[in-house]
């Protein structure tokens, strides 16, 4: 991969976590939650290439494309299910104008807070 490409899909990454933040952000009863030992990962990363990331959001890719996994923690209050299927739709329908490349957007909610 070129230096140009490199920054390229940096740019890239950083809009769609930006994106998905302000998707998040339109459902009060939802925050984007890093799992279980990301924080250090990412610690580690910023360390060693300057780099920083988004905790809550993961981008994978394939050669068919970019996997999202999104992190969250939702009120007890609300349906689980529910905010869980609005949040993918919202995410999903966000990112469209950014780029095609993305096939898949998966919410993970980790956490219930009262």
């Amino acid at each position: 991969m070129t230096e140009e490409e490199h920054q390229e899909r940096e740019a890239l990454y950083s809009r769609i976590c930006d994106t998905v933040c302000r998707a998040v952000t339109d459902f009060p009863e939802a925050k984007l939650v890093a799992p279980e030992g990301f924080q250090s990962i990412l610690s580690g990363i910023s360390q060693v290439w300057g780099k920083k990331g988004t905790p809550g959001i993961m981008i994978h890719s394939d050669s068919e494309g970019l996997i999202l996994d999104v992190s969250v923690s939702l009120a007890s209050a609300s349906s689980l299910a529910e905010t869980g299927k609005q949040l993918q739709n919202a995410v999903w329908k966000s990112l469209q104008p950014l780029t095609l490349q993305i096939r898949a957007v998966n919410i993970d909610i980790l956490k219930v807070e009262k």
